[in-house]
Formats: C-alpha cells, structure tokens, sequence
C-alpha cells in the first residue's frame, strides 16, 4: 500500500478531518540497517529485539573540528 493511501486508510479509520499527520512506518531490520548506513553510521550491527523494538549499535563519525 502506497504511503497516500495508507494515509486514507488511517484517517478513514480514526474519522479525522483533513490536515498534517505524522505516522510511524515501521522498517525491516534490512531496511532499518541500510538507512543508518546511508546516513553515514558505520559498522551498523543489529543487536536485539524486544517485542516491537530492535537495536542498532553503530557509530557516527565525528569531524575533527569540533
């Protein structure tokens, strides 16, 4: 289901009126762990999952600058 439609679907279900909402997509631990990467962490290990949580353990670089 494209993200337009899930909206209507959401809003449709819940009887909200038109406007700006924020809702959370949840991600495989895959996609999870490629979108950290591409955000430049690196070495994204998964860690652990708790019920409907999972756990990266990763580092940023920092510039050397600061």
């Amino acid at each position: 289901m494209g993200l337009s439609k899930k909206y209507e679907s959401l809003r449709s279900e819940h009887d909200a009126p038109d406007g700006f909402y924020h809702f959370d997509l949840p991600l495989s631990i895959d996609n999870q762990q490629a979108v950290l990467e591409e955000a430049v962490f690196s070495t994204v290990r998964y860690h652990a999952r708790y019920e409907n949580s999972s756990i990266f353990v990763s580092r940023k670089p920092t510039s050397k600058w600061r």
